[in-house]
C-alpha cells in the first residue's frame, strides 16, 4: 500500500465526545493568519476520504474510526474517549430530538449515506417504517438504550484496535478535558509540533469556546458531566453492556 506522506496530524474522537466543540477551536484557529495552522477539515467517519484527503490539510480530524498508522510517513494523532456508557445517554438524549437529518430517515440501513456519515449500525429490534428518533420516542428509556447500544457496536469496535502506547498517539479522556481545555489544548497543539504563538491562541480559543463559557455548547452536549450513566441504566443495561463491550471498559480503566 502506497505511503501517505507529508506531515498528518489528526485529531481522533467519537460521536458526542466533544466533536462539535473541537471543530470549532480548530477552525477558528486556522481563521488566524499568523498561526502555522491554516487549514482543517474533519472527516465524519468517512475513513477512505480521510486517506485521499488528509495531506491537503494541516489539521484533519475523524470520529468513530481506527486509523491504519503503518500507512502514514509522519503521523501524530491526538485520540479523545469517553466512558462508553456515558456516550449510550448522550446519544440517546441527543437522537431522541432527532437533532440531525439521519435521525428522522425510515427504514435505515447501515450503508444510507446518513448512517454512514456517523457510522452507526442499525438496531435490529427498529420496527418497520420507522425512524431512529420515531423509536425512540415511543418505547421505553431501557429499550431506546438497548438501540443505542447496538447503534454504537462499529465504534466500540474501532476502541479496540488502537494500539497501546504508541508514540504516534497521545490519548485524553473526556472526562479529564471538561474544566481543563485550555490546558489540553496546550497539550494538543505542542504534540501536533505548531508554533507556540499557534499554542497560545489556540489555548485561549479552547477556554472560551469551552461548555462553562458558551451556552450554544452546553444546548449541543446537553450535560457535561460524567457518570450519567449510573442513573439510567438498569441493572439488565449494566448486564448487556458488560457482555458486549466489557473489553472495552477494561481496555480504558472504566470501572
Amino acid at each position: 500500500m502506497e505511503t501517505i506522506n507529508g506531515k498528518i496530524r489528526v485529531h481522533a474522537g467519537y460521536h458526542k465526545c466533544l466533536t462539535n466543540y473541537s471543530k470549532k477551536v480548530y477552525i477558528r484557529l486556522c481563521e488566524r493568519s499568523w498561526s502555522s495552522a491554516q487549514s482543517f477539515k474533519h472527516f465524519h467517519h468517512k475513513l477512505d476520504l480521510f486517506y485521499d484527503e488528509c495531506q491537503q490539510f494541516d489539521i484533519c480530524s475523524i470520529s468513530g474510526n481506527y486509523i491504519d498508522l503503518d500507512r502514514f510517513e509522519d503521523i501524530r494523532v491526538v485520540r479523545v474517549i469517553r466512558d462508553p456508557r456515558d456516550l449510550i445517554i448522550s446519544a440517546y438524549f441527543y437522537h431522541k430530538r432527532a437533532a440531525e437529518p439521519w435521525c428522522k430517515q425510515i427504514n435505515p440501513t447501515d450503508y444510507d449515506p446518513g448512517w454512514k456519515k456517523v457510522r452507526g449500525a442499525v438496531p435490529a429490534n427498529l420496527p418497520t417504517d420507522y425512524s431512529l428518533a420515531k423509536y425512540l420516542n415511543e418505547v421505553s428509556m431501557e429499550e431506546g438504550l438497548h438501540a443505542e447500544i447496538e447503534f454504537r457496536n462499529h465504534h466500540y469496535q474501532s476502541m479496540l484496535e488502537w494500539p497501546d502506547n504508541d508514540p504516534r498517539v497521545m490519548l485524553f479522556r473526556y472526562e479529564d478535558i471538561i474544566g481543563n481545555e485550555a490546558r489540553v489544548y496546550w497539550k494538543i497543539l505542542s504534540f501536533f509540533g505548531f508554533s507556540i504563538p499557534t499554542r497560545f491562541i489556540g489555548s485561549q480559543l479552547a477556554e472560551r469556546l469551552s461548555a462553562k463559557n458558551k451556552q450554544t455548547i452546553v444546548n449541543h452536549i446537553r450535560n457535561p458531566n460524567n457518570g450519567q450513566w449510573q442513573k439510567y441504566f438498569t441493572p439488565g443495561l449494566i448486564k448487556r453492556f458488560n457482555e458486549l463491550y466489557g473489553e472495552v471498559l477494561d481496555r480504558y480503566g472504566y470501572s
